[in-house]
């Protein structure tokens, strides 16, 4: 395992925390009807995480 598989390890565990961090915020809300999810206020850290992913992996991957 070189430098690249652990980066690609620690953007797949971040990515995985950010999901893990919408889901608990997404099972805290009690009515969720029309767009409720765009009241998450952490949109850019699961966004980032996932650029990062399709960035730095390949499509393989």
């Amino acid at each position: 395992m070189g430098f690249y598989d652990n980066r690609e390890n620690a953007l797949f565990r971040t990515l995985q925390e950010q999901v893990i961090t919408f889901k608990q915020w997404g099972a805290s809300i009690a009515e969720k009807h029309g767009e409720w999810e765009t009241n998450y206020l952490y949109w850019d850290k699961l966004y980032n995480a996932v650029e990062e992913v399709l960035e730095h992996t390949s499509l393989a991957e």
